[in-house]
């Protein structure tokens, strides 16, 4: 089996994974005199000048820049072809999507030599569509490989469901434990008398924390357990009966920042990511950090103070990117017209990277925001009075009208009726006069209190979201 990976360098390097994989099984071999002519080692030569100290006496290659193309690439299909005439051989090609045009080039030749002469050779190609700006020529050069009339199957790899992420945190050998003292407390502090009783119970709710964290995205779950393995909130166990088991310290868990158990690894990543934004696309991202739920676009163009047009290629450049999915990803909720971030762990990461005097800047306009359509629900109710049934169950009619509005569906319901009273503070932050039922909090801060308390019944283990 042969095994290379494109790199995500900043200029294109030409037939580096190949290159790299040649030159690893050729390390292994001496020189495949016996393979092919010297007329083609000469042409192999040119990516592998090694080559030349092992046979000195090899031939000038050709000089034709086109011509020296179509003799390179055949080349490397007769010398794949020999290494299979030998034993049967797997070509593994991973992050294509960061792959130069030559190489792209290259592998088309090879399928379509395969195509013609078959040969017991399996290329596996693994490549991220659509999320990155190199992949512009991928639509094509897939459409290309069609083509070739290869014997060719495409599998789409996607997150793992919740109850996938539920079996592959189970499938871990867990050490039988008593839950943790103060393990019945939700994330808002307040006592949680229907919490996990049992570590079954404990465990099911740390897998359904990891999901509402990564969305099952596999590098993101697999690096996340990394990184509590790390820092001692997973810790191997020596257990009576003499095995080795892992044990979960949750009061731990609940107690570290979530901005603290972003690894590093995938900081990194989100942060190479946010790289490549344009500056409307990363304000509107940020928009989207700060008001963490109840994501539309025109509240979103509103908050960063975007014309329709702009915000609409800012949108859509995120959905590309990955960055923001359509509709609302919790099962409970019935979005009509929405977008979410794709994992808390993607929002949090979106949220610190954005600086401490962004943020303000932004929750201020989400304060504005949050403040008119307030103001404009209040004047629709007093508008369009309605009687409430005696089932207390509101009409179809204005469900589906308030499914509608851009007014935060499940965290300002319980507020419903209340009129926000708002002035400048000393900061430029806007907060309550005092008389009201709050108090001096910020509006943003009593939107994040209420967003606490409905994450804290969906997932009652899940760790402090973002500082306020």
């Amino acid at each position: 089996m042969l095994v290379g990976r494109a790199l995500p360098t900043g200029r294109q390097l030409p037939y580096q994974p190949l290159i790299d994989v040649l030159r690893h099984r050729l390390e292994q071999e001496h020189a495949p005199n016996d393979l092919v002519s010297e007329v083609w080692l000469a042409e192999l030569a040119r990516l592998l000048p090694e080559l030349r100290d092992r046979s000195p006496d090899l031939p000038v290659p050709s000089t034709d820049e086109a011509l020296g193309h179509s003799r390179l690439f055949e080349a490397v299909a007769r010398l794949l072809q020999g290494w299979a005439a030998r034993r049967p051989l797997v070509l593994f090609l991973d992050d294509m999507q960061w792959a130069d045009t030559a190489t792209l080039d290259l592998l088309l030749y090879l399928a379509q030599s395969l195509a013609a002469q078959p040969a017991p050779i399996l290329l596996l190609l693994n490549l991220r569509t659509g999320a990155d700006p190199f992949s512009d020529p991928q639509p094509t050069w897939l459409l290309a490989l069609k083509r070739t009339r290869i014997a060719l199957t495409t599998l789409v790899l996607t997150p793992l469901t919740k109850e996938e992420t539920q079996h592959f945190v189970q499938a871990f050998v867990w050490a039988e434990q008593q839950p943790e003292a103060g393990n019945t407390s939700s994330t808002d502090g307040c006592p949680d008398s229907s919490g996990p009783s049992t570590f079954r119970e404990v465990l099911a709710a740390f897998a359904d924390w990891l999901y509402v964290q990564t969305r099952g995205h596999p590098f993101y779950l697999t690096e996340t357990l990394r990184g509590l393995l790390e820092c001692e909130i997973i810790v191997p166990s020596f257990q009576q009966n003499g095995t080795w088991g892992l044990v979960l310290r949750s009061g731990v868990l609940e107690q570290t920042p979530a901005g603290e158990l972003i690894p590093a690894s995938v900081r990194e990543l989100i942060r190479s990511q946010l790289g490549q934004l344009t500056p409307s696309a990363w304000s509107f991202l940020v928009a989207g950090a700060v008001l963490g739920q109840g994501l539309t676009f025109e509240r979103l163009c509103r908050a960063v103070q975007l014309e329709e047009e702009t915000g609409l290629q800012a949108l859509e450049e995120l959905l590309r990117a990955g960055l923001l999915c359509e509709g609302n990803l919790a099962e409970e909720a019935q979005a009509l017209d929405g977008y979410s971030f794709p994992g808390e762990m993607m929002r949090e990461g979106v949220y610190q990277e954005a600086g401490a005097t962004r943020q303000r800047l932004v929750q201020r306009r989400v304060s504005l925001v949050r403040q008119d359509e307030v103001e404009d629900d209040q004047g629709e109710q007093t508008r369009l009075p309605h009687r409430a049934p005696l089932d207390g169950h509101a009409p179809a009619e204005t469900r589906k009208r308030q499914g509608r509005r851009v007014v935060a569906p499940a965290t300002s319901r319980g507020r419903r009726g209340m009129r926000w009273a708002l002035a400048p503070d000393a900061c430029g932050v806007l907060s309550r006069q005092p008389g009201t039922s709050i108090g001096e909090k910020t509006l943003l801060a009593a939107w994040e209190e209420d967003a606490a308390a409905q994450a804290a019944s969906a997932s009652p283990r899940s760790p402090p979201r973002r500082p306020a």
